[in-house]
């Protein structure tokens, strides 16, 4: 669901809600599947497309130069689904750094925070797409991912693969964070770091 995607990834839904329909090369900025009730459900791919449009638009790029890129990356890798693409990294941060004007400076930083910002994507080595994303917002001592292969896709602890949904619900039913702590075999501080990031 684009609400579910926009909380998770930390943009506004509704600017999600306008990449799933606007277009660039015939394509959507987002691929989303339509659904009759919902409207949209995002698989994965979409997911992984919405993280790197907000990371550039993090970093002050215009929506005209946004466009450009996409546009760009898709001609260069021949796929709708460039952004989703282990090749992004690498050949897709140079196609963007080709297209940028900003001074030396500037450009320099956009690549180290792309770099920064794809680490958090793992790739297939099979298939070349992404397969997992671990969220910022939570600790590295406590890495969560949505990986669509565990748990339908929601963010889960990644080393134990409990949902941080259930961990926050056991909180929230007025288990201490000890007893949080205890009953998932987690370090009370790492808890209490899961739930700040999760209800921040």
């Amino acid at each position: 669901m684009p609400g579910d995607a926009a909380r998770h990834l930390r943009m506004s839904e509704p600017m999600l809600r306008t990449w799933l329909i606007e277009r660039v090369l015939g394509e959507p900025l987002v691929h989303g599947i339509r659904a009759e009730r919902t409207g949209f459900s995002l698989p994965f791919g979409a997911v992984i497309e919405a993280y790197v449009l907000r990371s550039m638009r993090e970093m002050q790029m215009s929506k005209p130069r946004l466009r450009e890129v996409v546009a760009a990356v898709r001609r260069g890798f021949d796929t709708p689904f460039a952004l989703a693409s282990n090749r992004f990294p690498t050949d897709g941060v140079a196609i963007v750094l080709d297209l940028a004007d900003g001074p030396r400076r500037r450009v320099k930083g956009f690549r180290e925070a792309m770099e920064h910002l794809l680490s958090s994507v793992s790739w297939d080595g099979a298939d070349g797409f992404a397969q997992s994303l671990r969220l910022q917002q939570y600790p590295e001592s406590t890495p969560v991912v949505i990986d669509p292969r565990f748990r339908a896709g929601i963010p889960v602890l990644e080393d134990i693969g409990i949902p941080v949904a259930t961990v926050v619900d056991t909180w929230l039913a007025g288990e201490s964070m000890e007893a949080v702590a205890e009953q998932y075999v987690l370090a009370p501080n790492h808890v209490e770091a899961v739930l700040r990031a999760a209800l921040a």
